[in-house]
């Protein structure tokens, strides 16, 4: 994979650090999509994600640098996870992220890199936020599908709800993992504006309990909880009516920054962020 090399190094630091990532599925043009799990695999577990959004890789970095954190505390005795874990999919999204650094040029299939240059010539790839079907697939899950404000019925780099409900391999594989693993909550990272999204339809127990998830995170981040925008067919949202799941969006980064957020964003975005994934599971464990 010819990912920019800071990404690369962010697996392998981890790596190197004791991290053992595994697949859960394959991406639209068969990429691992790679998870890593902390602490035991009993007891309540929590679920983080990042990159589902090609532009927003920034949040690969942080993922990744959240499991380091952990690795680090548990080697030195300081994590004592015996009950409750995390699961880290730090890069929901390969093949996106791919085409953000490369274009099409790593697209083996001559129709799939034809129809993917042909919205490339009329947009900035650094931008692109779709998979390599040219879908946004954080508007493709079964939660109000194709009912956002902004939602769009043509491919392009970003919006389009795909053919279908569900219609790609992204969404499908983590929503498998998802119901396979049964997490007590979410956390769907994506950036900017510092801001938290909690609210989706569902029962008044899990939309008090992602309230109080949400609060949480506020106090740990220094972000502002906000109205649930206009969106729907999100990740969070198919957590939070279909399962039950309190879940988080939580959107990195400064609003005046420009996409793609680079690696000197990332200093302040960790200083934020890097504790939360274990807050979150201590909140959960003690419910």
């Amino acid at each position: 994979m010819q990912y920019n090399s800071e990404i690369q190094n962010s697996f392998y630091r981890a790596k190197l650090k004791g991290a053992k990532f595994f697949s859960i599925g394959k991406s639209f043009l068969g990429r691992d999509i790679l998870c890593c799990h902390i602490g035991s695999m009993q007891g309540k577990q929590i679920l983080v994600h990042g990159a589902i959004h090609a532009r927003e890789y920034i949040t690969t970095l942080l993922i990744n640098r959240q499991i380091e954190y952990l690795l680090a505390k548990q080697k030195r005795g300081n994590l004592d996870l015996q009950v409750g874990g995390i699961y880290f999919i730090p890069m929901v999204n390969p093949d996106g992220v791919d085409i953000v650094f490369n274009g099409a040029e790593n697209i083996n299939c001559k129709l799939i890199k034809e129809r993917v240059n042909k919205i490339l010539e009329k947009s900035n790839k650094q931008l692109f936020k779709a998979n390599a079907n040219l879908v946004d697939i954080n508007v493709n899950f079964d939660a109000k599908w194709g009912e956002g404000k902004h939602n769009k019925t043509v491919e392009g780099t970003e919006n389009y709800i795909g053919a279908f409900c569900e219609s790609e391999n992204e969404t499908k594989v983590l929503k498998t993992f998802t119901q396979k693993i049964k997490p007590s909550a979410t956390v769907s990272y994506h950036s900017k504006g510092e801001v938290i999204y909690y609210k989706f339809k569902s029962d008044s127990l899990t939309l008090k309990e992602a309230r109080s998830l949400a609060k949480l995170a506020s106090a740990v981040t220094g972000y502002k909880i906000v109205s649930q925008g206009s969106s729907s067919g999100g990740f969070k949202d198919y957590c939070m009516e279909k399962l039950s799941i309190p879940s988080l969006t939580i959107e990195v980064g400064r609003d005046d920054l420009t996409h793609p957020l680079s690696k000197k964003d990332l200093p302040h975005i960790l200083q934020q962020n890097l504790k939360l994934p274990l807050r979150i599971l201590e909140k959960v464990l003690s419910l």
